[in-house]
């Protein structure tokens, strides 16, 4: 099979993901509507082994090897992503082009272990990163067997058969799978199911770069750090980053060098305040090399480039991310939420105070050369 990572530079990928019962059905539908009325065109796939189920090949049927289920069904993924991406270029009407795919190809890591999951990429001659590279991000959507169960139904879905606790462990194992992935959007159920699918619709502004696409992180300075606390189940990403002069001072840019399982990925950011704590204006896209190595070129000579080691981790319905710097007394903890009042719980065995908007624990001051 020939492999292609990204399938076409025009076609924006997005994985919809999460437990069974999470609303992606429901939220795809209507993310199409809202994506065509703000000018995009949209091509929705449905989720791959609810038609091998349907179709009468499913995981539990008796195959030769246990694996060549989700063999077939990660390459099947993969072409019939690459198929579509096509079909979208042959129509295209000069409209912005986006492919929502209901589950991504990595999901299938959520219901294999991780000795079976590496076998079946070596297989193909794939690894991690270039799955996750084919998407511009991961929107998961929990399901509603955890913090919903009143409304948790298969009814819609007539190929699940899930308990309200395996769908909790799923949902789990779903977000594990694509922790390391730099836009990995977790959208919970504290709020009615039409709000939830109003925040997550919100996602689509930065994603997709539609007006005003607004970074709401939480912040916070953790206290008790031992390398001991760091969740077995992360996924550790190594990143270089390099703040760019800025022809205003409102205007910060940088660039980053990403690093999961040994694979490199480069990304240009701009970011503007709001005024208020926490919120900012982010615009970011994917680069090539040759892209990063020419505005590396632009660096700040007020700056340094800094290095940290991102831990990726998911708890209390919450996408964490840890930050420990080799050459600073530091170690941070970032949570991207959609709505700055909520409260965030720290992780198993973390202490922290929130340090919000404090400039001086911000990245761009830690890479400040003191004078």
């Amino acid at each position: 099979m020939q492999f292609v990572r990204t399938p076409n530079p025009n076609v924006v990928l997005i994985a919809v993901t999460g437990g069974p019962c999470g609303g992606k059905t429901t939220f795809m539908a209507r993310a199409k509507r809202y994506l065509e009325t703000h000018g995009f065109r949209v091509a929705i796939l449905s989720e791959v082994a609810t038609e091998f189920i349907l179709a009468g090949v499913p995981p539990w049927a008796t195959w030769k090897d246990p694996l060549d289920f989700q063999e077939f069904l990660l390459t099947y993924s993969i072409v019939r992503e690459n198929l579509y991406a096509e079909m979208l270029l042959e129509i295209a009407d000069g409209k912005p082009l986006v492919l929502l795919c209901d589950r991504g190809t990595k999901d299938f890591g959520a219901y294999v272990n991780r000795e079976d999951y590496l076998k079946v990429l070596e297989s193909l001659g794939l690894n991690d990163q270039m799955l996750r590279e084919r998407y511009r991000a991961v929107l998961h959507l929990v399901t509603a067997a955890n913090g919903a169960e009143q409304f948790f139904t298969l009814a819609n879905n007539e190929a699940r058969t899930e308990s309200l606790e395996l769908a909790r462990s799923l949902d789990e194992r779903t977000l594990s799978a694509w922790h390391g992935h730099p836009h990995h959007i977790v959208i919970d159920n504290r709020t009615s199911f039409d709000e939830k699918i109003a925040r997550a619709l919100k996602s689509f502004a930065r994603i997709l770069g539609m007006p005003e696409p607004l970074e709401k992180e939480r912040k916070f300075l953790v206290t008790n750090f031992d390398p001991s606390l760091i969740p077995a189940k992360s996924v550790r990403v190594a990143i270089e980053q390099t703040y760019l002069v800025s022809s205003s001072p409102d205007t910060e840019r940088r660039v980053r060098k990403w690093t999961v399982d040994n694979a490199t990925s480069y990304f240009y950011t701009e970011k503007k305040p709001t005024g208020e704590a926490g919120v900012r204006v982010e615009n970011e896209s994917q680069i090539t090399l040759r892209e990063y190595e020419r505005l590396l070129q632009e660096v700040d000579p007020e700056t340094r480039t800094l290095f940290k080691d991102r831990y990726c981790f998911g708890e209390h319905g919450h996408n964490f991310e840890l930050d420990v710097y080799p050459d600073i007394p530091h170690v941070t903890i970032e949570v991207e939420v959609d709505d700055m009042a909520i409260e965030v719980t720290p992780p198993t065995g973390f202490e922290w105070v929130e340090i919000t908007g404090d400039k001086k624990y911000s990245n761009k001051e830690f890479a400040r050369i003191q004078k």
